[in-house]
């Protein structure tokens, strides 16, 4: 297996002894360093999260064309020869689906982003909600109508939204003219990396269609480093593990509003440790009982039994990871489907949801004592660990499915539905076909009941003469 890997992560890809196509890109197409300054406003109360969006579009739009005019990477890729691809799904690197697509490779989709409809698979929006909105289980009619409204959105402008409108003309002139979203359909599988047996809400699936539950979240803890273990060990009531992500940018974009949570944090009678170098909070009061650390093995201090309670941003990756390890959790979100992760969890009781901009520090130090001291979260928690652990183990999940694509191909898993166009799909010439029917039928009765009216009519105006 070979990884097509940023430079900067190529380190993870070694230390798992696997074989790597790095690549860099520039400061200006780095979607963290784009972003991050937008995620700031929405703590100044200048900004808002359209403009996130309008972030990812321009960082979009830089990205895929310098990737794909790397040439020494596009002939390192044509020449690996490769039988399949796993390409992330994650919305704003969709474009690196012109990859497989420009040297003919059959692909699967593989990620935490869910869409149905793409896989041609029967989901209704009215009770299935896709990430970017903070559903919470049975939907009211307002959020029923926002689903259908994303899902719609979604369905149109999604290949918009992901890449250059011209991207697979300018990229792979000699293949037929797609979008990117007709590239993704042509998936040999999707592989989900979420839980929908307890840690989400039950969603459909389908033979290509497949929840297979966290890659990260389900490995076993390992011991901690010696100066951690000191630490956590130090604290007669535990310890607090806070991480909001490993990009410095974004983490640095919540300085306006971080003291809030510094205050809470230092009115705890637990130690904290959080993931934040020490010059990214520089001139910012640290409590004693707080230990700043750059990076954190984030899976290995959940699963420390010292641990009593993990807050975060509300990645999907970080949520696996404290309920695998039966942790409570408090969701700080700065992006649109980390609110829909964190009113998720809420709504499990596996959690709270607090907005930066609005939470006060007493309501964070509320919030934590609550999660701490109230033992149904925990329970809850547990529980739902305890079912995910009984189930089937993501990582052979994947290796089966990726052998079994790499053998036979995806085509005797693909439903019908994934081939149908639009009118096929939601229906709408059946709905026609029984709305003619009805008129009719409508128009027939109303002719008969009219003839039988003027006969009644005719009749009794002869008997009256």
């Amino acid at each position: 297996m070979t990884v097509l890997v940023a430079y900067n992560d190529k380190y993870m890809v070694d230390k798992a002894g696997l074989k790597s196509i790095s690549y860099w890109f520039s400061k200006e197409a780095d979607p963290h360093e784009g972003l991050s300054h937008k995620v700031e406003g929405l703590f100044t109360g200048e900004g808002h999260f359209s403009n996130i969006f309008i972030g990812v579009r321009r960082a979009v739009n830089r990205l895929c064309p310098e990737l794909m005019e790397k040439t020494d990477l596009m002939e390192k890729i044509r020449e690996g020869e490769f039988d399949l691809t796993l390409n992330d799904n994650v919305p704003f690197m969709m474009c690196l689906f012109v990859i497989p697509y420009k040297f003919n490779i059959p692909h699967i989709s593989l990620g935490m982003w869910n869409d149905p409809w793409l896989a041609g698979v029967s989901a209704s929006p009215t009770h299935e909600a896709l990430p970017i909105l903070p559903a919470r289980g049975r939907m009211t009619f307002i959020e029923k109508v926002l689903s259908v409204i994303s899902y719609v959105f979604l369905s149109n402008f999604q290949s918009t939204f992901s890449a250059p409108n011209d991207i697979v003309r300018r990229y792979a002139p000699y293949r037929p003219p797609k979008t990117i979203r007709q590239i993704i359909a042509e998936s040999e599988m999707w592989l989900m990396t979420s839980d929908v047996s307890c840690f989400d809400f039950p969603k459909v699936s389908a033979p290509n269609y497949r929840f297979i539950g966290s890659l990260t979240g389900s490995v076993a803890p390992k011991p901690l480093p010696k100066n951690l273990e000191e630490f956590v060990s130090s604290s007669p009531s535990g310890v607090i593990v806070v991480s909001f992500g490993s990009v410095e940018t974004w983490r640095r974009a919540l300085r306006p509003v971080i003291h809030k949570l510094l205050d809470a944090l230092g009115r705890m009678q637990e130690k904290t440790i959080l993931q934040f170098a020490p010059s990214e909070l520089e001139g910012i009061h640290i409590p004693n009982d707080i230990l700043l650390q750059e990076w954190l093995p984030q899976n290995d201090l959940l699963g420390h039994n010292k641990t009593k309670l993990f807050i975060g941003h509300g990645g999907l990756n970080g949520q696996l990871e404290a309920t695998y390890n039966g942790i409570p959790m408090i969701t700080l979100p700065y992006q649109p489907e980390q609110v829909g992760n964190g009113a998720r969890a809420e709504a499990k009781k596996h959690g709270k949801l607090y907005d930066w901009q609005t939470v006060t520090s007493e309501q964070l130090y509320g919030g934590m004592k609550e999660l701490i001291e109230n033992p149904e979260y925990k329970q809850n928690v547990k529980r739902c660990a305890e079912i995910i652990n009984d189930l089937p183990d993501a990582k052979k999940e994947l290796v089966f499915w990726v052998n079994h694509i790499l053998k036979f191909g995806g085509a005797h898993l693909r439903p019908p539905a994934a081939d149908m166009g639009v009118i096929e799909f939601f229906m709408i010439d059946v709905i026609a076909f029984f709305f003619s029917v009805f008129c009719i039928i409508a128009v027939v009765l109303f002719l008969c009941l009219r003839c039988v009216c003027k006969l009644c009519c005719r009749n009794r105006k002869e008997k009256s003469e």
